[in-house]
């Protein structure tokens, strides 16, 4: 692993607006990490994943709340995998691309496995009744628009190339008497403001598959 880091708190003459005063109480000139190898655990989870990031003239300003510009920024990860982040699920991928000069992120191999198998999942969760299953093989977010990012994430479009999304439901499973909420107000509670234009499925198949009530099961394949 190779870190390099050049700090400043006076040379930000690279971020004057046009009266000529300084913006940033510090800048980062460069930072860059080479060949990082990641890994986290603890409790139930753990991540794993090799890293390199290179950070061109970051400005941050502290006034009031904490607001940064960048000049660019380039990414490269692989091999990750997010043991029980979210909750009996595995998230993994085999590479993820950003470089701000081409305003997309590339994400190659996303999956997220669930870690029980459909007789468990019945018996730890007494009232939820989905279980997803999904790959991607590749995932592109373009026409980012990094000028925005202290105010949330902005983007042109969503694209997923060669999806596979597996829905296991166990119909056997009463309704909760606490109302869960909705996947649109569980959006709408996101602390963050997200906004991407269009997206858009290449390649997609959804293979559906319900437990009913009675001994047999059903089954349904939807390519699009």
């Amino acid at each position: 692993m190779a870190f390099h880091l050049l700090l400043s708190t006076r040379d930000t003459t690279r971020f004057k607006v046009a009266d000529g005063k300084p913006k940033p109480d510090i800048l980062l000139r460069e930072l860059s990490i080479d060949n990082l190898d990641l890994k986290l655990e603890r409790d139930s989870f753990a991540i794993s994943l090799q890293t390199s990031l290179k950070l061109d003239s970051l400005g941050i300003k502290r006034k009031n709340s904490v607001q940064w510009k960048l000049q660019r920024a380039v990414l490269h990860s692989e091999d990750a995998i997010f043991k029980n982040v979210v909750e009996d699920f595995d998230l993994k991928y085999k590479s993820l691309d950003y470089d701000s000069r081409d305003s997309a992120l590339v994400v190659g191999g996303f999956e997220m496995i669930p870690r029980l198998s459909p007789e468990e999942f019945a018996e730890k969760y007494p009232y939820r009744k989905v279980q997803p299953n999904l790959y991607v093989k590749t995932t592109t977010l373009s026409g980012i628009d990094l000028g925005l990012a202290n105010n949330g994430l902005f983007a042109k479009k969503l694209t997923l190339d060669s999806c596979d999304f597996r829905i296991y439901q166990d119909l056997r499973k009463e309704r909760p008497e606490v109302r869960k909420p909705l996947p649109s107000e569980m959006i709408a509670k996101i602390p963050v403001s997200v906004e991407i234009d269009s997206v858009v499925i290449n390649q997609g198949n959804l293979h559906y598959k319900h437990k009913g009530k009675t001994e047999e099961s059903g089954l349904a394949n939807l390519d699009v």
